[in-house]
């Protein structure tokens, strides 16, 4: 992130699920990193945990450190020292609880702060002057054009 200028792309979450990309191998840093990316809440989510109401919020994942070694292909321990890599990095927090580790993106918005115009925005109409910029994206269906010929007579 030292170089915000260079800008940035929308990645479905999808993505994983391209048997390109998801070839069995281990994982690398990056892709760790950009795995926790997808895999962080992109609104506030509550589910039950032996009976007790759980609330993982906006740029929070609930997980185990076990589900993630299994997913990247891993051991615990590099799991473990990964995170602590990213703590010491300000780049998450990490918080155990009895539902899993609750790992926590640090500015997750400025990773995700794309708002596409049909969907409603939680900030007010005339919204801060400063923090990140939001990008309109219409998603509006183009009318056919009628086909024509080379000498520009309509097709039926």
């Amino acid at each position: 992130m030292a170089n915000k200028k260079r800008g940035y792309i929308p990645l479905w979450r999808c993505i994983d699920q391209n048997p390109i990309l998801n070839d069995g191998k281990p994982f690398d840093r990056f892709h760790a990193w950009v795995d926790l990316l997808l895999e962080a809440n992109h609104r506030d989510k509550t589910f039950s945990a032996d009976g007790r109401p759980v609330t993982v919020r906006r740029g929070e994942k609930c997980t185990s450190i076990l589900h993630l070694a299994e997913k990247w292909h891993w051991s615990r321990n590099r799991v473990k020292r990964f995170l602590a890599t990213l703590e010491a990095n300000s780049m998450c927090t990490t918080k155990r609880t009895n539902a899993g580790t609750i790992i926590n993106i640090v500015n997750y918005g400025i990773y995700n702060d794309i708002q596409f115009a049909d969907e409603p925005t939680d900030e007010p109409a005339d919204g801060p002057a400063d923090g990140p910029q939001t990008i309109m994206v219409k998603n509006e269906k183009r009318e056919a054009r009628p086909k024509v010929t080379a000498e520009g007579v309509q097709i039926e």
